[in-house]
């Protein structure tokens, strides 16, 4: 049986993670995490390449209380001539699909640092790369 055209997701891979907290954390102080989320993409012969990275801090008064770091690649096989374009996958879908794994990636991690579980809110990335292609024509202007 033939593929279809489109994207096959191939691997997943963690590349990097960092998770810090304070010994003492006052939980009824904290305030709204901050958290900054990057992505990239690259195209290799019939592979398209997802770079995703997470950036989470919790701060009371400037001063850290946890920070999370973590950056995982995803591998997608590129079958035939997609319909999608290959850009809008990079910059949407493609995150879309790794993001989970970070989202339980750093619950984990928080778990296993005995406090609650940090459940990250899902993430528009229609949205996201919207925003990030406005910043890119600013620059270029």
């Amino acid at each position: 049986m033939e593929k279809q055209p489109g994207f096959q997701f191939h691997s997943i891979s963690l590349l990097e993670s960092t998770f810090k907290r304070q010994a003492e954390i006052d939980f009824q102080k904290l305030q709204e995490p901050h958290v900054v989320i990057s992505t990239n993409f690259e195209q290799s012969e019939s592979r398209l390449i997802c770079f995703l990275e997470l950036d989470f801090k919790v701060a009371i008064d400037q001063k850290p209380l946890i920070e999370c770091n973590c950056k995982f690649v995803g591998v997608f096989e590129i079958i035939g001539t997609p319909l999608l374009n290959i850009e809008n996958f990079g910059t949407v879908n493609a995150p879309s699909i790794l993001f989970p794994f970070i989202r339980e990636h750093i619950a984990g991690l928080s778990l296993k640092a005995g406090i609650n579980p940090i459940l990250l809110p899902p993430v528009n990335f229609v949205a996201l790369a919207a925003n990030n292609k406005k910043s890119i024509d600013k620059k270029v202007d």
